[in-house]
């Protein structure tokens, strides 16, 4: 099914956490994950991840459940809170690699999960409002391309 352009700033949420889940799987295999890419992680996850995830516990299993769709609704909570989990594990440990190892394998099956199965779902069952909403709180931005920019008082093309 074709992604409807309004939860498009939702999947582009995703592809970074499949980016994020990729960089964490690297930095394991080559020999662990050092302090500041644990540092790196947990600000990312409660910067951009754990936002992601209340709003889809606050806006789309709410309409989800009461479309009868507590199978979805019970899955993603139970990653969410798997996810949730393992971050905390990973601060907390001496050495976090293999709760991060742990959290970007959940964290790609749950980004797949996501967008091909709970979003089809959420295409069918949310109203075009709701929709406007999720497109409205996480919009879509396209990177611009030959974009002027100013650093420190330098032109950066």
């Amino acid at each position: 099914m074709q992604r409807d352009f309004r939860l498009q700033g939702m999947t582009s949420e995703h592809h970074q956490a499949l980016v994020l889940a990729g960089r964490l799987r690297q930095a394991c295999r080559q020999g662990g994950v050092s302090q500041e890419h644990l540092r790196s992680t947990c600000r990312t996850f409660e910067q951009d991840l754990n936002p992601h995830f209340e709003i889809e516990e606050q806006l789309i299993l709410p309409a989800l459940a009461a479309a009868g769709r507590r199978d979805l609704v019970d899955r993603t909570i139970e990653e969410h809170r798997q996810l949730r989990a393992l971050i905390v594990a990973a601060a907390s440990s001496e050495d976090a690699t293999e709760h991060l190892q742990a959290f970007a394998d959940v964290l790609t099956a749950h980004v797949r999960f996501e967008e091909r199965t709970l979003f089809d779902a959420v295409q069918q069952i949310l109203t075009p409002e709701a929709l406007k909403r999720l497109a409205t709180i996480r919009p879509h931005h396209r990177p611009t391309r030959n974009r002027t920019r100013v650093v420190s008082g330098t032109r950066i093309e």
